[in-house]
């Protein structure tokens, strides 16, 4: 019975050898390919990792993974995300907490990613005290909140928050950022026909309506310098009729 259980697992082993080996990421070395992708444990405290938090992050490292990902963090007061328990990088006061959680995974032998975002027309101006802002006035399905069409100037000032905000993840030794482009926030907004409407450079085509998406990129980029993962989470399919599929 033994010897059929270590045979069975030895089988086991052999069909997942790829999901179990090491993997290149960027400048990072995973010591395998399972994620754990960016969820809310709703675990912050005032917008910063504190024990709770970094207790649910040790945890996760400890059974295995080779790279999980934070919820995603607010970079920017106008785009915050539902709940008094998200993760806020407006300035440095989260640097010590990303400092603690990094030592804990790192201790367990894993990597991790904070992901950044903005909230768009997925926030409320009842929690953010100010009106919401996107590509253009159209409701988000959360809230069903018209928002605030973003002038240029709004545009380049949330391009800067990504880039100052990337600063504070190198600076509290994380392993990287995910820039969150899905699920109907701000980025995700620019890049879907659905809810840009806009007839400047930032709408109209793919070009434009990849060009906050790309500038976010490069303001992350510039700040992530070369020893940080920088990754992209899209959408594929919005699911809604005129927004972003799959080609058929």
């Amino acid at each position: 019975m033994v010897q059929d259980e270590r045979h069975a697992g030895a089988q086991e082993a052999r069909a997942f050898s790829h999901l179990l080996s090491p993997i290149e990421v960027g400048p990072a070395t995973l010591r395998n390919r399972v994620l754990v992708s960016a969820h809310q444990p709703g675990l912050a405290e005032d917008g910063v990792p504190g024990d709770r938090y970094v207790a649910y992050q040790r945890t996760l490292a400890g059974g295995g993974p080779g790279l999980q990902i934070t919820g995603a963090t607010a970079v920017h007061p106008t785009g915050t995300y539902h709940g008094a328990h998200f993760l806020l990088n407006f300035d440095d006061s989260i640097i010590p907490g990303y400092r603690k959680m990094a030592d804990a995974v790192h201790a367990k032998g894993g990597r991790i990613l904070a992901q950044l975002g903005h909230a768009g027309a997925l926030a409320m101006s009842s929690l953010t005290e100010r009106p919401l802002w996107a590509p253009s006035p159209v409701a988000g399905e959360l809230v069903r909140e018209t928002p605030h069409e973003m002038t240029l100037g709004e545009i380049a000032e949330v391009v800067a928050a990504f880039g100052d905000a990337t600063r504070r993840v190198r600076e509290g030794d994380l392993d990287g950022i995910e820039i969150t482009a899905s699920h109907g926030a701000l980025i995700a907004s620019f890049l879907s026909p659905y809810s840009n409407h806009r007839s400047d450079g930032y709408g109209g085509g793919l070009d434009g309506r990849l060009r906050f998406l790309l500038e976010v990129i490069e303001a992350v980029s510039q700040q992530a310098g070369p020893d940080l993962i920088v990754g992209v989470r899209l959408a594929a399919d919005e699911g809604v009729e005129g927004g972003i599929e799959l080609p058929h």
